[in-house]
């Protein structure tokens, strides 16, 4: 069975482009920092297969830590749907090789960037005052 976790969009557009969805359960796309309560979810319908889905793919937030969750409750033919029928597809190697050193590389560029700031702004701040 085919679980679709609905963050927003139209779901029955999203029905169209997938087989066999059975249940639908809306969510809120925060959930997707508690782990325990998604896979509580995906047990308590007995799903086989995840599709999150969102209105606009192309905008939809954590799209890389979606895929980290569909890897922890271990349901790896899972997937992100928009209502266009745009597909963001489970793969072990993209996620390993493309998304996570993209997700490492966003995190030491973000720390760099509080780092600059820490350092220069007060420099500023003191030059505005004198």
């Amino acid at each position: 069975m085919t679980l679709l976790l609905l963050i927003s969009g139209n779901s029955d557009a999203m029905k169209q482009h997938i087989k066999d969805v059975v249940e639908v359960v809306k969510i809120d796309d925060k959930i997707v920092s508690q782990p325990g309560r998604i896979k509580n979810i995906i047990a308590e319908y007995s799903a086989t297969r995840i599709v999150v889905g969102t209105k606009d793919l192309k905008y939809q937030r954590f799209q890389t830590i979606w895929k980290f969750l569909f890897l922890y409750v271990g349901k790896t033919n899972s997937m992100l749907i928009d209502d266009s029928g745009s597909e963001n597809v489970f793969s072990f190697s993209k996620l390993l090789f493309v998304e996570f050193p993209l997700l490492i590389a966003e995190c030491f560029a973000s720390a760099f960037m509080i780092v600059w700031a820490y350092i220069v702004f007060p420099r500023l701040q003191r030059k505005k005052n004198q």
